[in-house]
């Protein structure tokens, strides 16, 4: 509830930018002076809000990653247990940056690759079989990502003593690790990019008040996530709101059970 309340205020907050930055000081409006300081507001937004929440979900994704070896090497429930949580501490910070589609996630479709759901089993269990599956087509977006480890470390048998007998097959072991390691890489990637590629200063320079500047698109991705990627996806499709009947198989964690109850873990503006 406290973070659906962020959330309602951060869109409230969105909209008000909106309109403080639409006013430009043209013919059309002689006596208004457009002297809203964005730049420093985007500055803020880029260093104490969206580049630290990259910083964190990248170090959870290393933490998986250092669990998951520690699982190939001994298989044990113990180990599959921790596996589970680092998976929960790493799905639960991914929340904090799926709302910044914007530049480098942009760039390589950060949202569709990490988070699709609901996640397609069977074709899971035919890239497991094959072993040669191309986690960088489209076509994969369904059977990777977070949805898909989830369905490994879950639902791919009926009970844990079950799903450890397959976690401890090799082509299992092979296909959560390139699940993981292509979340870290994405990771790496949007991160780098804000930090040491440019782009963080590109948007922050990019000041103005038009259509396509960082404002103004940060306004209008923050409110298109919340309409479809949290209001829709996390609510309304798995609840039946839009269809009249509930669907908890839509949901973006069905086989762990409480999952999709975590909503976004926002820092504090």
């Amino acid at each position: 509830m406290k973070n659906l309340k962020k959330i309602l205020a951060l869109a409230f907050l969105g909209a008000v930018i909106l309109n403080l930055s639409c006013g430009d000081g043209g013919d059309d409006d002689p006596g208004i002076t457009d002297n809203f300081d964005r730049e420093s507001m985007l500055a803020h937004w880029a260093d104490n809000i969206i580049i630290p929440s990259y910083d964190r979900y990248l170090q959870t994704l290393t933490d998986l990653q250092s669990e998951k070896d520690a699982f190939l090497a001994d298989a044990t429930m113990d180990n599959l247990i921790a596996l589970r949580s680092d998976f929960r501490t790493a799905y639960e910070a991914w929340q904090s940056v799926s709302i910044y589609e914007i530049g480098p996630a942009e760039t390589v479709s950060l949202r569709n690759f990490s988070n699709i759901f609901p996640t397609n089993p069977q074709e899971i269990e035919e890239n497991v079989t094959s072993g040669t599956a191309n986690l960088t087509l489209p076509s994969n977006n369904d059977s990777q990502g977070f949805p898909a480890l989830e369905y490994l470390l879950y639902g791919v048998a009926a009970d844990d003593a079950a799903i450890l007998a397959k976690l401890s097959e090799s082509n299992y072991q092979n296909y959560m690790s390139d699940l993981i390691e292509r979340l870290n890489g994405l990771a790496t990637s949007v991160r780098n990019g804000w930090r040491d590629d440019g782009y963080r200063d590109t948007f922050v320079n990019d000041n103005g008040s038009t259509a396509t500047s960082s404002v103004n698109r940060m306004a209008n991705d923050f409110l298109f996530y919340y309409e479809k990627a949290l209001r829709a996806g996390k609510v309304g499709i798995p609840a039946g709101v839009f269809n009249g009947s509930p669907l908890g198989e839509r949901s973006d964690a069905p086989f762990a059970g409480d999952f999709s109850k975590v909503g976004p873990a926002l820092i504090n503006i």
